[in-house]
């Protein structure tokens, strides 16, 4: 019983704090994206978790696979 109850609030832990959902909720929530949650969580676990990282700590840009992204919309720098 107590396995069950030790699962469920470890997998409840994992949704609210490093799941896709979490990281494009919080990108949302810092003001960098105007799309849904739905939207962003097309987008690779890594990538999402880069970007919400910078943009909870109010960078400009961040670094995915050797190439930088700004954190306004997630979109490649030139």
């Amino acid at each position: 019983m107590w396995i069950a109850v030790y699962g469920v609030v470890a997998y409840g832990a994992y949704y609210m704090y490093f799941s896709k959902t979490a990281y494009a909720k919080k990108i949302i929530k810092a003001g960098k994206s105007n799309q849904k949650v739905d939207d962003l969580k097309s987008f690779d676990m890594a990538f999402l978790r880069a970007w919400s990282k910078a943009s909870v700590n109010n960078e400009q840009t961040f670094s995915y696979n050797g190439k930088s992204y700004t954190t306004q919309g997630g979109k490649a720098v030139k």
